[in-house]
């Protein structure tokens, strides 16, 4: 992004800059800004004046926009990758800024989590019993929510499915 940006100035000053640099004693950053889509111009009051290109920032997390909001009441259920193991439960997803707090329940535990929403996934980090864990998921084409989960120290991937209530 750097380099795009410091051949779009220069482009702009040879072929724009040298016809308004004559006339005003300055470089036309508004131009060069104008030609570089996703890149902002800072200029300076020095003399003579100076500019630096900076990448305009990245997009804010938190983007709702795709997957909506998940708070609500789900009934879940999956499959252990160790043991092969199913099992079914109910979580509470309750939402507080862009941040969500997740609840799981079955008959043998209750976890409690943290998740995010970005674009089309949910992300779920939470603790059972003792050991850190992950849970990615996805809208299907049905609408449920679906994708893996691990634990850290594990080598291999479980799966849940979450059914809105």
């Amino acid at each position: 992004m750097k380099q795009r940006a410091v051949v779009v100035m220069v482009l702009a000053f040879l072929l724009l800059g040298t016809r308004f640099a004559a006339q005003a004693g300055e470089v036309p950053w508004d131009a060069v800004a104008a030609l570089s889509p996703g890149v902002s111009v800072l200029a300076s009051t020095s003399n003579p004046p100076l500019a630096t290109a900076v990448p305009a920032p990245p997009p804010a997390m938190g983007n709702t926009m795709g997957l909506g909001d998940m708070s609500g009441t789900f009934d879940v259920h999956g499959t252990e990758a160790v043991g092969k193991e199913a099992y079914r439960g109910v979580v509470t997803v309750t939402r507080s800024g862009d941040v969500y707090a997740v609840n799981y329940k079955d008959d043998e535990s209750t976890v409690e989590g943290v998740g995010l929403v970005d674009g089309l996934m949910f992300s779920v980090a939470y603790i059972s019993e003792g050991v850190p864990a992950i849970l990615i998921l996805k809208k299907t084409s049905d609408g449920h929510m679906e994708g893996p989960w691990a634990y850290r120290g594990e080598n291999s991937v479980s799966k849940e499915i979450w059914k809105r209530r």
